[in-house]
């Protein structure tokens, strides 16, 4: 059998013979319309335009000819469905208790369509589609849920915060990011906060920063039901918040306002923020080394747009410029907030706690003991009662441990091989002159207890006393902890009787004597 495609056209693709069409009719309608002006406008004849246009007579006419407004159509009221017809009735009733059922809990057309193939249905899956489209037809009543009422605040009075994903390069490496999106109601104006994931801590810091951006927080914020935000959804608009959200809400004065479940409208003015920023903000895709470049780049833009941008109410004035009228009314800052979520855990007889699957070393003389954890946005502290025993820069690998040397110090007095092969350690990057000291003292042997010694005095002398002592040591060729850690012990002569003077020629001659 013939194919009924042009031949050269058979293996041209479909879109570009839609495409093709299209450019035909709209040629068309344009000889139509010069048509029409030759011989209606400029009365010219038949015969003349024909001359002039290149066309035949018979498309002359056809183009003159009005076409009727009231052509008869055929519009078919039954649709025949010799196959499927026996079963309408058990689709009906189907479709019926499917509308009772909760959306994600509804049988979909090709789970129907199986179920009637189960009952010996013959007939095609598009007959099956038709049929539960004409269901629903029936069934949909006028609505108007695409209509919404605009909205006006008051300044001060509400801003809206939501979260979104981009795509920038931070340290050469193409990664996903979440940004904190807060706008003020009134004057639009507006910050964006990158952070690396959404967790409690991050949305606490992002309005700590953002009401020191803003020189205050309004009267009232407007969130989605983000679990980070609300523990618990009840009847209406009551909510069972965070608590440490509660507690942001409370240092800041101002009320949260949780919308109903999948009405993201009810914060439609961030929710269009996400969508011009990412093209005026985040494209190109932005690349900076750290996080803390990224957001002085985010804050810095930010203003940038608040003066270049039109305020949509207040058309003769910019956003920046409303935002200065604004300012006055937002909640005067009343000092940072410590945006941290708590963690409640042991430090391990290796001295260390997890958090997000990484490890932090603290303190060795609090080991086996229970211990909270402030996990803040960029660091990690640690508390055993009300001492901070570690703090740590946060991380965001997986599996890995990060020590402090410094927290198994006093372990090496116990310990002192561990000085050689302890993973805390390897990398210990310690002042020019005491490393040079623990060097030398190596090549010794059975010296490295004076090395322990002089890191055991840092916490009651400092590293600053204890490094310029080792350099002293060092000029002197001096390698006896004792006699280096008298020097600290020794007062300055400026604070000194000349009477105590003598000690100068005693210490001296010890130091001889190492020489």
């Amino acid at each position: 059998m013939k194919s009924k495609i042009d031949p050269l056209m058979r293996h041209t693709p479909v879109h570009k013979i839609i495409n093709y069409r299209r450019q035909i009719e709209v040629k068309t309608m344009d000889l139509k319309n010069k048509v029409r002006h030759l011989y209606y406008r400029k009365n010219k004849s038949k015969a003349a335009i024909v001359k002039e246009l290149s066309i035949s007579k018979n498309t002359l006419n056809k183009l003159l000819t009005e076409e009727r407004q009231n052509k008869r159509q055929y519009n078919r009221t039954v649709q025949p469905s010799p196959k499927l017809g026996a079963y309408h009735a058990w689709l009906d009733e189907m479709l019926t208790e499917n509308e009772k059922l909760h959306r994600k809990q509804q049988l979909n057309g090709k789970q129907l369509y199986d179920a009637l193939v189960k009952k010996n249905y013959t007939g095609s899956y598009k007959a099956v589609a038709n049929y539960i489209a004409q269901f629903k037809a029936k069934r949909n009543k006028p609505s108007i849920k695409d209509a919404f009422i605009p909205q006006s605040f008051m300044p001060g009075e509400k801003f809206q915060f939501d979260w979104s994903e981009e795509t920038v390069i931070l340290a050469g490496e193409s990664r996903k990011i979440k940004v904190a999106q807060i706008r003020l109601c009134y004057s639009r104006f507006s910050l964006v906060i990158a952070y690396p994931n959404e967790q409690l801590e991050m949305l606490l810091d992002a309005h700590d920063v953002a009401f020191r951006y803003f020189g205050g927080a309004c009267q009232e914020g407007v969130y989605d039901n983000m679990k980070t935000v609300v523990d618990k959804i009840f009847k209406g608009k009551a909510r069972k918040y965070n608590e440490r959200f509660l507690a942001l809400c409370g240092h800041y004065v101002f009320q949260p306002i949780a919308c109903t479940p999948r009405s993201g409208w009810e914060k439609g003015q961030v929710e269009r923020q996400v969508a011009i920023f990412r093209s005026k903000i985040f494209t190109p895709t932005l690349s900076f080394d750290d996080f803390a470049q990224l957001n002085q780049y985010l804050q810095a833009r930010c203003i940038e747009l608040a003066k270049e941008m039109q305020h949509p109410e207040q058309s003769q004035k910019s956003i920046w410029e409303v935002y200065q009228e604004e300012k006055s009314h937002l909640q005067l800052f009343p000092g940072v907030f410590n945006a941290f979520s708590l963690i409640s855990t042991e430090l391990s007889k290796t001295c260390l706690v997890n958090v997000d699957t990484n490890r932090y070393s603290g303190d060795c003389r609090y080991a086996n003991k229970a211990v909270y954890v402030h996990r803040f946005a960029w660091t990690i502290k640690i508390y055993c009662d009300d001492t901070c025993i570690g703090e740590h820069r946060r991380r965001f690998t997986r599996k890995k441990v990060y020590y402090e040397p410094w927290h198994y110090v006093p372990l090496l007095e116990r310990k002192p091989g561990a000085l050689r092969n302890g993973a805390p350690f390897k990398d210990w990057k310690l002042p020019k002159p005491i490393e040079t000291l623990r060097q030398l003292l190596a090549t010794k042997d059975n010296r490295e207890m004076d090395f322990i010694r002089l890191m055991l005095a840092v916490e009651e002398y400092g590293l600053e006393a204890i490094t310029n002592a080792c350099q002293y040591a060092l000029d002197n060729h001096i390698l006896r902890a004792d006699i280096i850690l008298s020097t600290l012990k020794t007062e300055q002569p400026e604070d000194r009787n000349t009477e105590s003077c003598d000690a100068y020629d005693v210490l001296y001659q010890r130091f001889i004597k190492e020489v």
